[in-house]
Parts: C-alpha cells; sequence; structure tokens
C-alpha cells in the first residue's frame, strides 16, 4: 500500500518535471540570441548551385554586405569559422598574441621561451625594423639581375619581337627556381634536373591549384581522398628534397659530419630562432644591424640539417609552405603589374622614368653580354650601390597598388586559447579567417577602387607607404604581430623582374584581362593564359 501511494504521488511530480522542461526547451529556443552569440551566415547553397568562381564571388560580395564585422560562416556541413572583416577585425587579427598561423610557425610570432628566461624572442620584432630596405634590394639585385637576364635571352633566342603566350607560369619557373636555390641546399649545376622536377611538382602541389582542380579541398578537406591527394603531392616534394639535402651532405666542404659519420650525434639547435639571433645580427656602434650573409649561411644550413636528420618531417611541411608563400604569389603579381601598366601608360611613363638609373648601371655594367645564357658568369654586382634604388617609389607603389587589387581572399589562423572579439567569445581552435576583400575595396579607404592607380600610395611628403604602417587599411603583406617578413626580398624581386623587362622590351597585351575569377585564397589568377608581346627595344640593355 505504501509502495502504490509512493507511485501515485510520483506521477504528478514527473508531470511537473516534464512539463518544466517543456517550458524550459521553449523558452531557450524563443527567446532572442544572446548579445555574444556569434551570428551565423550559411552560405553552402551558393556552393551547391553555383560554378567554383561564381560561388566565390557571390560569397565574397555576401560577405561584403554582411552588417557584422564578426560571423560565423558555414560553406558545407564539415567546415564552420568564423570570419572578422573591417579595420577592427584587422587589428585583432593582426594584434592579438592568441591567433596562431596555422602553419606550424609559432616561432615566428615570438612564443619562443630564450633559454635565459628573460621572456619572449620576438624575431618578428627583432629583424623588422633592421631590414634596411635598400640594403634587401641590392642584395635581391645581385641574385635576380643575372636570373633575369638569361631569362630574357632565353626567351628571345635571337628574335628581335615574338610573344609568350601564358607569361604566369613563365615567370613562376624564373622565381621558383630562385627561391629553391635559396631554400633546398642547391649547390651546383648537378641538381638542376631535381629544381626543374620540384618546380612541377609545386605547381601542381599548389594549394590554389588544387582547390581550383577539386574543391573538396576546400569545403571538406578532411575528407579521405582530399587528404591522400595532398598527402601525394607533398610527399613527391618531399621525395625530391630529401635527394637533394643528401647530396648537399654528400658534397659539404665545411667539415660538418654526415649522418653516416656519427648518426646518433644531433647536429640542430632546438632553438633556432635564439641562434638565428647570434648568427643574423650584429652590432655596430651600439645599434642592432642585420647580418645578411649571416641570415642566409643559417637558411641554408639549418634547413638542410632538419630536412637531414628528421625522418617524419613536420618541419619539412613547414619548409614547403614557406616555399609556396615565397613564390606563389610574386609571379602572378609581376605579371599582372605589366598588364596593368601596359593598359595605363601614364603610370609606364612614369615607372620608365624612375629607373633610368638603374638601367644606366647595368648598361654600364654590361648585363646583356654577361647575360647571354644560363652558363654565362654571373655579374659582379657586388658593388651595387644602394643610393640606385633611390626614388622608386612609383615602382614600389604599382606592387602595392597590384595586391590591393587582387588580395581579395582570407587569411587564416588558429586561437590558441579563447578569445574576446567585440564582446563575442571565440573558442580555441576555432579557425578563424580575415576577409581581405572587405579592406582591398572598401571605397571609403580608396577612391575609384575597381581602377588601377601605380602612384596611389605615393605619399605626398616623398616615398611610398609602408604597407605595415596603415592603420588596418592595407593588408597585402599582413599588418602589426603578423607583418611579412619577406615583404622586401618579395617586392624587391617583383621590382626587379618589372624593371628589367620594361627596359628590355616594348610590351603590349593583345586580349583585356576581364574580370579574374575570384578565389578564397592567396592572389587572384586569370581564368585563361595571359599573353604578352614583346619587341626588343632600340635601346634595350
Amino acid at each position: 500500500m505504501d509502495q502504490l501511494s509512493a507511485v501515485a504521488s510520483a506521477r504528478p511530480l514527473t508531470a511537473a518535471v516534464a512539463a518544466t522542461a517543456v517550458a524550459v526547451a521553449a523558452y531557450y529556443a524563443l527567446r532572442p540570441a544572446p548579445s555574444n552569440r556569434i551570428p551565423t551566415l550559411n552560405v553552402w547553397s551558393l556552393f551547391v548551385s553555383t560554378s567554383s568562381h561564381s560561388f566565390t564571388r557571390r560569397l565574397l560580395d555576401t560577405i561584403k554586405r554582411y552588417p557584422s564585422d564578426i560571423f560565423r560562416l558555414s560553406f558545407s556541413p564539415f567546415v564552420n569559422v568564423i570570419v572578422l572583416k573591417g579595420t577592427q577585425g584587422t587589428k585583432f587579427f593582426h594584434g592579438s598574441r592568441d591567433l596562431d598561423l596555422d602553419l606550424g610557425f609559432q616561432w615566428l610570432l615570438g612564443d619562443l621561451q630564450p633559454r635565459d628566461g628573460k621572456g619572449d624572442l620576438d624575431i618578428i620584432g627583432l629583424f623588422l625594423p633592421n631590414l634596411k630596405p635598400k640594403a634587401v634590394e641590392v642584395r635581391v639585385a645581385q641574385c635576380m639581375v643575372p636570373t633575369m637576364g638569361a631569362w630574357i635571352k632565353k626567351v628571345e633566342a635571337g628574335q628581335a619581337e615574338g610573344e609568350i603566350t601564358d607569361l604566369i607560369p613563365a615567370f613562376y619557373d624564373v622565381i621558383v627556381s630562385m627561391a629553391l636555390r635559396s631554400f633546398v641546399g642547391y649547390t651546383n649545376g648537378d641538381n638542376e634536373p631535381r629544381i626543374q622536377k620540384l618546380i612541377q611538382l609545386m605547381a601542381a602541389a599548389d594549394p590554389e591549384n588544387m582547390i581550383r582542380k577539386n574543391p573538396v579541398h576546400l569545403v571538406a578537406p578532411n575528407w579521405p581522398s582530399a587528404k591522400r591527394e595532398r598527402d601525394a603531392a607533398f610527399g613527391a616534394i618531399q621525395d625530391v628534397m630529401r635527394e637533394m639535402v643528401d647530396d648537399y651532405w654528400q658534397r659539404n666542404e665545411t667539415g660538418v659530419p654526415t649522418m653516416e659519420e656519427d648518426p646518433e650525434k644531433e647536429y640542430v639547435d632546438h632553438d633556432l630562432m635564439e641562434s638565428a639571433t647570434r648568427a643574423a645580427t650584429r652590432r655596430v656602434n651600439g645599434k642592432l644591424e642585420v647580418n645578411y650573409a649571416g641570415v642566409f649561411n643559417l637558411i641554408y644550413r639549418q634547413v638542410a640539417t632538419l630536412l637531414h636528420i628528421i625522418s617524419d618531417i613536420p618541419h619539412l611541411h613547414v619548409l614547403i609552405n614557406a616555399l609556396f608563400a615565397a613564390a606563389s604569389n610574386q609571379f602572378v603579381v609581376s605579371a599582372l603589374y605589366l598588364y596593368f601598366l601596359s593598359s595605363n601608360p601614364t603610370d609606364k611613363a612614369a615607372v620608365l622614368q624612375e629607373i633610368q638609373p638603374l638601367v644606366a648601371f647595368l648598361r654600364q655594367h654590361s648585363f646583356s653580354t654577361a647575360s647571354t645564357s644560363p652558363d654565362a658568369p654571373h655579374l659582379d654586382l657586388s658593388s651595387i650601390p644602394s643610393s640606385l634604388f633611390d626614388g622608386f617609389q612609383r615602382l614600389e607603389s604599382g606592387v602595392l597598388e597590384t595586391i590591393r587589387m587582387t588580395a581579395r581572399g582570407f587569411a587564416p589562423r588558429i586561437p590558441t586559447k579563447d578569445v574576446e572579439f567585440g564582446g563575442h567569445i571565440i573558442k580555441k581552435g576555432t579557425p578563424v579567417l580575415l576577409s581581405h576583400e572587405t579592406v582591398h575595396g572598401d571605397e571609403t579607404f580608396y577612391e575609384d577602387v575597381k581602377d588601377f592607380k601605380g602612384g596611389r600610395f605615393v605619399k605626398e611628403s616623398g616615398g611610398c607607404m609602408n604597407p605595415h604602417s596603415n592603420d588596418g587599411r592595407y593588408i597585402g603583406f599582413g599588418y602589426g604581430r603578423h607583418p611579412c617578413l619577406g615583404m622586401r626580398f618579395a617586392t624587391a624581386q617583383i621590382k626587379v623582374i618589372v624593371a628589367t623587362i620594361l627596359s628590355t622590351w616594348d610590351i603590349e597585351f593583345p586580349e583585356p584581362l576581364g574580370e579574374l575569377p575570384f578565389m578564397l585564397v592567396g592572389i587572384l589568377r586569370p581564368g585563361k593564359p595571359l599573353t604578352m608581346k614583346w619587341k626588343r627595344r632600340a635601346d634595350a640593355l
């Protein structure tokens, strides 16, 4: 009897609990979203209903119109990311110490603890103020001028005029070969077949090319077939790189033991940035200066050592990403910059006027004679005066303007812990993207935003705008804590390419570029081959 009473009395209680639960659920379902809840923009239907290029164009237009500076972007059931936009989003994205590059580059963000325990070793803060633009340009000129001279002679093949049917891959070969020679233990001509093979493999493995070929890499990157395809592409690059590194260690004349001589001993200073500081900097009259020879030597030897002794090699993926970053944008920007100059005679004339001192110097040093073939001896350009690059603000401004018009995708970061932006909490490990489109295409920042203006970034006081000091209005080379360390090298390479071509050839692009197909990453590329006609100038080098 007591048990029956207990059951009877429990039924109303159970019903009350159930009713309360329903009421609470209804309240939470129907109440307005809390102010700190990140809004969601669901765009997966765009991808299903349109082609890849139409999807990206419509997606970026949708993001640009979206009223919030932070929102959750869902473009497939498998991928949800947080998107930031606007200058406040830019400052947070590039300023927070809790947003990490998604490339394994923690040490690059200044988060490495030195052995002396005196705080973070901020490699960006150390190197960037000391990377003198003129010194970098001189160093790049010493490497690039002979390379460009040999390339021009190869293209001409004794002819006075002709055409390059697809300019972008042609520039890719030049720039990637230079990057590979610098970063992958290139020691002599015996490696040339490997260099050419790597150029082809890197083009096939380029993330943008892979996404164009198979959009699954973007919308479902962890899909098994997509992962296998990427692993195979990167694995092929790794195999060739290992061959080159092994060759380096067998041929080195520095007295450093090879693995075969002492396989148990470790030759890598794992506190890489601490050794970089010692090897790549020096004090002159109490001021910190960068020893450029030390920088290149350190990169060359440390990378070769790392690749040689690490078998499963997460570092090699980092190196490959660094090579892609060094090369995958410069060749596109170089080609598009020449197109924009060809289409804007006033800008072209201004650039030609600026580069006359460089042209005169190269002519004086027999640029054309010494560069008749890839096997010709390199020019002795060690005496290039730093003043030679004075007054190149129009040339550099055009580089920045080309990037502004074509860098319209996203940059990625990963929070290392929960972070707050605009009253919203972004959870640790959630992918965060910054939209370049909403900055570089903002009409409140840029007049005639869709037009190429080569002098847009020339300051009234003289010189060119510093891309790293612009209040978040230009992010082609990063901003804040995350600037591009290779900016000076990249712009210098592009400037040398453009200057040598303009001073050697009269160029023409017979077909209009049209609207560039929009991509979610990297620099926009033409959807068809970019043909350039050339004719040797009467006053050519």
